[in-house]
């Protein structure tokens, strides 16, 4: 007979049974939104002592904990206290505390700054539940370490900052006041890269540095890897209209004020007002007049077609092509002052460019033609050369193109600002008349007129060199025939008389 074998019945295993608070503790070491519920913050009193109080999750922090959750590369534009810094340091205490060897680098403008960041940390985990409280084996006031590779730093701007360290996690808190901003980011940048970390920059705009990295990343926000996170001054619930018109009116420094509360990122970045080139009232009347144009073919665009017996003159300032600054050809009628047409671009190569001018030209019966001849534009004198472009402006016999250097430059921008002071100018693109608006003089400079920080001044130039050169204006058809078929074909000089600027051409 076979032998029955008895199979044991499977033996049922009770589940772990979790309390509700359990189950709670460990949903936030696994989610930064949880673990916000856990998080107590200090305020001052009037009175002078300090409250403790539970963080408040405001919309537009919620907001800003999916982004901290999701992006690599932040840059914050912030108003003052609209919850931000503490965001961060709880942040900071949720990434380090729940990740074994994890490493937060914190740079802050000083000393001081850096041990007050911190010091957020410190009290957001003395404050947390014993059930989440990371242990600390260390009393230094400048680091909180759980472990021998398990830190977060925090260190002032200096000159070595960052260099040599490398974490997941890096801040620059207030950066756009460090002075060794752009060294530090340098210094942390490629770290950053090789650990796939994540790079947050938070700073009220400092006025004082138009042209800063900070403010050069904001503008260059999404296509440079940044997400720009902003949010007005109003986000914070008990904050009205009346609220800032009262401070507004009780503030030593009205600019100041206004860049500490700003109501949209043109307002964070905007250069002080003594700093600004075209008031607010000249830019709006320029804004107003802009018009659609009658012909558009690519980058080309026409607002008035050629006139016979009119005299124009045009003028190149010629970009890397890449996507950041523009190519840019405008055409001037000169009796009217009118841009006629232009030729904008932020991504055709300089080939392609010389094309594109060279065509829009010839049907305005190719008048004189000025180049500014850096890099790249010495690129398109080339290219134009080649398609036998008759009119060139040469500075002297041989040397063609516009050379922007200390003699011209004010010369450019005397005539260009003289043009547009006394409405002598006619500007119907709406992406020229914007860059009035970031035309600065900077301090830095010796006052020297260029674009803010993330703004640009092709256009600007471009228009500032054609109106330069207005007195090589001609009428009639060119004739095409090969550079250099006869001496003078196409030379405008640049010559010197008397320690003024004089200038003399021959067709």
């Amino acid at each position: 007979m076979p032998t029955t074998v008895k199979v044991p019945a499977p033996r049922l295993v009770r589940p772990a049974r979790f309390t509700k608070d359990e189950i709670r503790f460990e949903l936030a070491k696994r989610s930064f939104i949880d673990f916000l519920d856990y998080v107590y913050l200090t305020e001052p009193r009037p009175d002078g002592t300090n409250s403790r109080i539970k963080f408040e999750l405001w919309p537009h922090l919620i907001d800003a904990a999916q982004h901290l959750l999701i992006d690599k590369r932040i840059i914050v534009p912030k108003p003052r206290q609209i919850g931000w810094t503490w965001l961060l340091a709880a942040y900071v205490v949720w990434k380090v505390a729940y990740n074994q060897n994890f490493k937060v680098l914190l740079l802050s403008q000083g000393q001081d700054e850096a041990y007050d960041f911190l010091g957020k940390c410190e009290y957001i985990r003395l404050n947390l539940p014993p059930e989440l409280q990371p242990r600390r084996i260390n009393d230094a006031r400048n680091s909180i370490e759980l472990g021998k590779e398990w830190w977060v730093r925090a260190l002032p701007s200096t000159a070595k900052a960052g260099h040599g360290t490398t974490a997941g996690l890096v801040i620059f808190d207030e950066a756009d006041f460090h002075e060794y901003l752009e060294s530090a980011y340098a210094a942390v940048d490629p770290t950053i890269r090789d650990v796939g970390g994540q790079l947050i920059m938070v700073s009220k705009c400092d006025a004082r540095t138009p042209q800063s990295l900070f403010k050069r990343l904001v503008r260059g926000a999404p296509l440079n890897g940044f997400t720009c996170l902003f949010y007005p001054w109003n986000v914070r619930v008990n904050r009205t209209q009346e609220w800032y018109d009262e401070g507004l009116k009780a503030a030593a420094d009205p600019f100041d004020y206004a860049k500490s509360y700003p109501a949209t990122l043109e307002e964070a970045l905007a250069a002080p007002k003594e700093m600004q080139v075209i008031g607010k009232e000249l830019y709006d009347t320029y804004v107003a007049e802009t018009r659609a144009p009658i012909s558009v073919q690519a980058s080309t665009k026409v607002w008035q077609r050629y006139v016979p017996g009119r005299r124009y003159i045009a003028a190149s300032d010629i970009s890397h092509g890449v996507g950041l600054d523009k190519s840019v050809t405008v055409l001037v009628d000169i009796a009217s002052g009118l841009v006629v047409a232009d030729v904008v671009s932020r991504t055709t190569d300089p080939l392609q460019f010389t094309v594109d001018s060279f065509a829009l030209l010839r049907a305005y019966q190719s008048p004189v033609w000025v180049i500014e001849d850096n890099d790249w534009g010495m690129r398109v004198i080339d290219r134009a050369n080649a398609l036998n472009y008759p009119r060139l402006y040469q500075r002297e016999a041989g040397k063609f193109g516009w050379r922007t250097h200390d003699s011209t430059r004010p010369i450019l921008w005397g005539n260009l600002l003289d043009a547009l002071f006394h409405r002598t100018i006619l500007l119907p693109n709406i992406e020229g008349v914007e860059e009035m608006a970031w035309l600065i003089r900077n301090p830095g400079r010796g006052g020297r007129i260029e674009a803010a920080a993330g703004g640009t001044d092709d256009y600007m130039v471009a228009v500032g060199i054609a109106l330069s050169c207005r007195e090589y204006a001609v009428q009639g058809t060119a004739s095409y025939e090969p550079p250099g078929a006869r001496p003078d074909a196409g030379i405008y000089k640049w010559g010197r008389g008397r320690g003024t600027a004089r200038r003399g051409a021959r067709i």
